[in-house]
């Protein structure tokens, strides 16, 4: 009986060390208002292409700056993203991270460096950025139109 206990919970604790961890503190950009992204040149170019797409889809003004540029900027997102190989290329951490001025006001997290033997790390990281973002902004009507309507 130990044996048996003593064996569920040993796969219990491997389980549980195979987790995928995504947080999200959602954030409000007022639509009139500009997203500077800062360029990472550390991060696969796919990042930012998905990135960008996914604020095009959102309807979100943006461009993508330097960090040298990053002062001009009242909004600012700044990301970073690493991949690891495990029978196949995945995306095993992202961080995407906006600002308002020099306080962070939104953050969106994705971590699967202890996924382990969970195959739901091998996930579409296009797709995922794409949800992290939808996730994280929240757009902000302009102020007449939540007085007319809102």
């Amino acid at each position: 009986m130990q044996y048996k206990a003593l064996s569920a919970l040993t796969l219990t604790l491997a389980l549980a060390g195979c987790s995928i961890q995504q947080n999200v503190e959602q954030t409000d950009i007022p639509k009139a208002q500009e997203l500077c992204v800062v360029e990472n040149p550390d991060v696969r170019q796919g990042f930012i292409k998905a990135l960008r797409g996914a604020l095009n889809d959102k309807g979100i003004k943006h461009k993508v700056i330097r960090e040298s540029e990053s002062d001009s900027c009242q909004w600012l997102a700044r990301y970073s993203a690493h991949w690891a190989w495990d029978l196949a290329l995945y995306m095993r951490q992202a961080e995407i991270t906006i600002y308002n001025g020099n306080s962070v006001v939104g953050k969106a997290e994705y971590d699967a460096t202890w996924g382990g033997a969970n195959l739901g790390k091998f996930i579409d990281a296009e797709e995922k950025i794409r949800e992290l973002v939808e996730e994280l902004i929240e757009v902000q009507a302009s102020a007449y139109f939540q007085r007319a309507f809102g």
